[in-house]
């Protein structure tokens, strides 16, 4: 994953970089030696994730982004921001997450000596996630620039942080379902955290193509032929010879779990499999394993682990060299 650290106390340099990283702007202040530093890592799918640290006033007024941007307040404050077009401006302070302004349209506000964080990602991948009605559907757009709960909020805060977090492990790099797990976990929680135009209500056709365990008998060979690859639901549905809603209603009709959590299971059976097989003088290591089938959180695969093996990772690739030393 690429990473960049930007840091300066040159208005005009702070200015030229915000404008690179995002969208042109105009900034100003009236702060004496202004500084500001930036960490960015970036994923897939145009993914990136900010942290800033504006230790001073700085106004912004800011073209449009043409990505889904979210902004999480760490300390400090966003004051005064309004989205072009919009009649209302808004504060927000630490713990605070929003939308810096839909894709097309511009904003502006000022930084008040605050910590937060951008995180941007190509719009389209919401619309893949969450699939409309036909392939020309419109692209799913958030209606809120705030989430529908705190709790939601907070859910999608950790998220980032730990999106963050893995974009900047080295071994993310190395394995492309790592790579898009990372991307799809940061908008899946945005589609949580937030309001959207997604309809989820299944057509007669849906149904129909649903209660046909052809569908879903294609779609299972496609997982198992190809559960090393990054898979969205679209293509199981494309495999499938059906839409994306009615391949979602088959999984619940016939199997009682979604597409995703069949995947999950897969790509889980996959890594035993793996721990089972390594060796000691090969390298193997728990850390490797869970990041090749695209499990870049390794609590989170740990405890998905046992709860479906009754034993923890490391303990199958223990009990497999205490085998082979026997």
């Amino acid at each position: 994953m690429d990473s960049v650290v930007f840091d300066s106390t040159d208005l005009g340099r702070i200015e030229a970089f915000l404008s690179d990283a995002y969208a042109p702007m105009r900034i100003g202040s009236t702060t004496p030696d202004p500084h500001a530093h930036v960490d960015r890592v970036e994923g897939p799918d145009a993914l990136s994730i900010d942290h800033l640290d504006v230790g001073f006033t700085m106004r912004y007024d800011v073209l449009p982004l043409g990505r889904i941007s979210l902004c999480s307040v760490h300390e400090g404050a966003i004051a005064g921001h309004r989205v072009g077009g919009g009649r209302r401006s808004r504060s927000f302070g630490a713990g605070e997450v929003f939308t810096l302004a839909p894709p097309d349209r511009p904003y502006a506000g000022t930084v008040d000596r605050a910590r937060y964080s951008v995180t941007m990602f190509d719009p389209q991948l919401l619309t893949e996630l969450a699939p409309g009605r036909d392939d020309d559907l419109s692209p799913v757009r958030l209606l809120d620039h705030r989430p529908l709960t705190a709790r939601r909020g907070r859910a999608l805060s950790e998220a980032i942080e730990d999106a963050a977090r893995a974009l900047a492990h080295p071994a993310t790099a190395e394995h492309a379902l790592s790579r898009q797990a990372v991307s799809h976990a940061v908008a899946t929680a945005v589609l949580h955290a937030f309001p959207t135009t997604a309809d989820i209500s299944p057509t007669v056709a849906d149904r129909e193509d649903a209660a046909s365990s052809t569908a879903l008998s294609r779609a299972l060979d496609h997982i198992e032929a190809h559960a090393a690859d990054p898979l969205t639901l679209a293509e199981l549905a494309d495999a499938a010879g059906v839409t994306p809603r009615a391949l979602q209603q088959a999984f619940r009709r016939h199997l009682e779990t979604t597409p995703s959590e069949y995947l999950r299971r897969v790509r889980l059976d996959r890594a035993r499999r793996d721990l089972s097989l390594g060796q000691r003088d090969d390298g193997t290591t728990v850390t490797d394993v869970a990041m090749r089938w695209g499990f870049y959180h390794q609590g989170r695969f740990a405890a998905a682990y046992r709860r479906r093996f009754g034993e923890a990772p490391h303990e199958t690739l223990q009990d497999d060299r205490r085998r082979v030393r026997g």
